[in-house]
Parts: C-alpha cells; sequence; structure tokens
C-alpha cells in the first residue's frame, strides 16, 4: 500500500511537471521552435538553423501533430504534454515486465519504481527528448525477444515492430537494437 501511494504521488507531481514551462533555450528554439514554425507556416519544410527540426520522426512532431489535429497551438501543446505524461507511466510495466525476467516480484516492482522515480524521468517528462519512448520501445523488442516462452512468427512481428518504433523515434534505435 505504501509503495502504491508513493507511485500515485509520483505520477501527480510527474503531472505538474509534465506541464512546467520549459525555459531552457535548447528546448525552446529547437525542440519547441520546430513544431511552430511548421503550425505557422501550415506545413513542414526545411528549417535552415534547426538541425534537429529537420528529422520528421523526432519527437517534436507530436506536437505538430496535434496542434494539426486539434486546430489550436494551445490544446495541441496540452495534448501532447499529456502524452509525454503518458509516456512516463508506460515506463512503469515496461521496466517492471524486463525485471520480473531477472528478479523476483517485488524487486521488479522496485526497479520499475526507482525508473519512474529518478529525477531525469520527470525532466525527460517535460521536454520533447526521446528518451523515455526510446526507452520503452527497446524494453519491448528485448522483453520479447528474452521471455522464455514460445517463439512464434507473431512475437518475431513484435519485436520487429517494437525495433521500428524505435528506429522511428530515434534512427539509433536501430543500431541499439541490433546489438
Amino acid at each position: 500500500k505504501i509503495m502504491l501511494t508513493l507511485v500515485i504521488v509520483l505520477i501527480l507531481i510527474n503531472w505538474v511537471q509534465a506541464f512546467t514551462p520549459p525555459l531552457d533555450y535548447d528546448v525552446l528554439e529547437y525542440h519547441l521552435g520546430a513544431p511552430a514554425e511548421y503550425f505557422k507556416n501550415g506545413k513542414v519544410f526545411f528549417l535552415e538553423n534547426n538541425v534537429y527540426a529537420n528529422f520528421p520522426q523526432n519527437m517534436e512532431m507530436i506536437a505538430y501533430f496535434y496542434m494539426e489535429l486539434c486546430h489550436s497551438k494551445f490544446s495541441g501543446a496540452f495534448c501532447s504534454q499529456l502524452t509525454l505524461w503518458v509516456y512516463g507511466i508506460l515506463l512503469i510495466p515496461a521496466v517492471y515486465m524486463m525485471a520480473q525476467l531477472f528478479l523476483p516480484k517485488e524487486e521488479a516492482w522496485l526497479s520499475a519504481f526507482f525508473a519512474y522515480s529518478l529525477p531525469w524521468t520527470s525532466e525527460l517528462l517535460r521536454v520533447y527528448y526521446v528518451e523515455v519512448p526510446f526507452t520503452i520501445a527497446l524494453i519491448a523488442s528485448l522483453f520479447l525477444l528474452l521471455d522464455s516462452h514460445q517463439q512464434t512468427k507473431n512475437k518475431f512481428f513484435l519485436i520487429g515492430l517494437f525495433l521500428g518504433i524505435a528506429s522511428g523515434i530515434k534512427y539509433t534505435g536501430l543500431f541499439i537494437g541490433a546489438i
């Protein structure tokens, strides 16, 4: 009960953290500047001085996708921050599933709790960095590979799907996944 209470408190803290406006130059200029330019011009195009925004698979595209979907910067920004917050929650079962292959149930939950409660996890849920969804996709593919139940075509398809998602989030996912 104590652990569940701590997780709920952390989820609420990360909710607040997810909607705290970023003030870092990197986030404002590069990670949020690109979706703002795309939304203002109504299309995706090459941004001369924003190298990160010129990879269309990057996380910034979540913000742009929601701004286009909602036809509003405010509700689009809200939905994209909500998506980042949900990625943090998805990190808990991902780490648990992987840890339970090697650890007893209680220690696996503790591992998931620690992964979610690290200060940089909260920070990564606030900005458009790729680390959390990238990690979730790689953990899911590795879990499916290491899970000792029967190996089927569907399982290998899912492994490929999660590696593809990881690579779509950040192209180095293919290299890390292959290792």
